[in-house]
């Protein structure tokens, strides 16, 4: 992969499941990453084991979202978040986009910096979003670090809530 993008150094990046095969996170392309997005519906298992210990080796990775999460096995997924944010202590946020509509009854993982997020519509809604922000607009990514500092001060009740709502005014 790194072939085709020679000197590249990313701040933020999307990738499928299928781009990670091959990637290796400690490749000078990588060190400036801050933000990484995963489209990872249908990853095999053996692949999310060396996600959520690879992105330890993301020097500054800040921000993780994954998107179209498939929860079939709730507990593994949460055992899988609970690994990346324990292996990852620069993380601001780590954001699960699930393919389920109902977040209140989802896993929880104890820790702040862990949300459940729907992007409002599809992947060109997702990616207009994250242009605008380069503009000075709101992204995702946005709204995730602002949901993350309401919980830290107390503002989001109950405190264990790890969602966003629409009515959260971010």
């Amino acid at each position: 992969m790194h072939s085709l993008f020679g000197a590249m150094t990313p701040r933020r990046l999307g990738l499928t499941s299928k781009s990670l095969i091959g990637i290796d996170p400690r490749d000078p392309m990588f060190s400036f990453l801050t933000h990484l997005l995963i489209d990872h519906n249908g990853i095999p298992s053996h692949l999310i084991t060396y996600m959520s210990t690879s992105l330890s080796h993301l020097p500054a990775l800040t921000h993780l979202a994954m998107c179209d999460f498939e929860l079939r096995y709730p507990s593994s997924c949460a055992a899988t978040e609970k690994a990346i944010l324990t292996t990852c202590k620069g993380l601001r946020v780590l954001v699960v986009d699930p393919e389920t509509i109902r977040l209140e009854g989802l896993p929880s993982v104890d820790d702040v910096r862990f949300i459940y997020m729907k992007w409002m519509g599809d992947l060109r809604r997702l990616i207009e979003g994250w242009v605008a922000e380069t503009r000075g607009g709101i992204d995702f990514w946005a709204r995730a670090d602002a949901f993350v500092a309401k919980r830290r001060r107390g503002e989001i009740l109950p405190a264990s809530r790890c969602w966003i709502e629409v009515d959260d005014g971010i």
